[in-house]
Order: structure tokens, then C-alpha cells, then sequence
């Protein structure tokens, strides 16, 4: 299923006028935006970017537009593309709406192990919605399901390539 996502990014002075409120108000006033997380967004953060967003929007596509509130994560990542060969084709046209989520799935098992070297380490920008992970694709400028290795790959692909066990210098280290 779709979802709309916007992003925001914490606004200081908007920050400040809820902290006056919610002293004023005796602690009412984030009582209210603790159980309204698109009224409590508004009122706390500025919309931006999906690319600079530490806070998102989710609203499903269904007709109850059910509204959801995450909180960007970054984690380390080796390599310069460390997520490239999992998106295959984001360098093209986007064929979607910027701030809808698409779901891609790996063409091939090429496409799910990718020979990039550990040269530097690169911050990946994700978010968990309902037990998923989104991971953000900088070529396709939008977050994307990150999906399972054995997805849509038989284990024969995966017994053919590393039956032989591993590499003497690993054995090596490891002895």
C-alpha cells in the first residue's frame, strides 16, 4: 500500500511558544499533541525535504487517512554507495510522485550482494514504520523498502556462490 510522507525538521521559535504554552496551560497543551501527532508536528517543526528531514508524516492512501509520526535514524554504512545495487535504475526518471514511498524489489541476486569495498563509511538515513524499514535512496530521492535478501532468490543461488566456505585468508584470521 501507498503512503503520502512529508517531511519537517524542528523549528526553535515554534519550540519555544509550546514550551510557553504548555507552561501556561499547565501541561494540557502536550497532553493534546501527544495524542495528536499531525497537529503536534505542525506545531513543533517546519516542513522541508524528504533529504533534510529528521521528522516524518506518513497518511495511508485508504479513505481514513490514518496519519503516522517517525522519527528519521541514521546508521554507518561502508562503502561510498553502500545501498546503490539494492535500488537498481534510481539514477532514471522517477516514475512516481516525490513524496509517495515506492516499493522496488531486486531484479536479480546480483542485485542483492554488492561488491563494494570498505573503504570509508557512509551515514544511511532510515526510518521503522509498522516493523519495516525504509532506507533513503539519494539517486531516487525518496525513501525505499528495504526487502529481504531471500526475497524472490532461490537458496540454490545463494549455496552455488559460497558453498566452498571461506576465503584461506579468512580461515586464516579466524584460526
Amino acid at each position: 500500500p501507498q503512503q503520502e510522507v512529508v517531511g519537517f525538521r524542528p523549528c526553535w521559535w515554534k519550540l519555544g511558544l509550546v514550551g510557553a504554552g504548555a507552561l501556561c496551560s499547565g501541561g494540557l497543551l502536550l497532553l493534546f499533541l501527544y495524542w495528536t501527532p499531525e497537529w503536534s508536528v505542525k506545531c513543533l517543526c517546519k516542513e522541508v525535504s524528504l533529504r533534510e528531514a529528521t521528522v516524518l508524516l506518513l497518511w495511508t492512501t485508504d479513505e481514513f487517512r490514518t496519519c503516522f509520526r517517525v522519527r528519521v535514524q541514521l546508521m554507518e554504512a561502508p562503502g561510498y554507495e553502500p545501498l546503490g545495487a539494492l535500488f537498481p535504475g534510481c539514477g532514471e526518471e522517477p516514475a512516481y510522485s516525490p513524496t509517495a514511498l515506492v516499493i522496488e524489489h531486486p531484479q536479480s541476486e546480483k542485485d542483492l550482494l554488492p561488491k563494494t569495498p570498505d573503504v570509508e563509511s557512509v551515514q544511511v538515513r532510515y526510518f521503522v514504520h509498522q516493523n519495516v524499514k525504509y532506507v533513503w535512496s539519494p539517486r531516487g530521492q525518496a525513501f525505499r523498502k528495504l526487502v529481504a535478501l531471500e526475497e524472490g532468490i532461490p537458496c540454490s543461488v545463494f549455496h552455488a556462490r559460497y558453498s566452498t566456505g571461506l576465503p584461506a585468508t579468512s580461515k586464516d584470521y579466524r584460526y
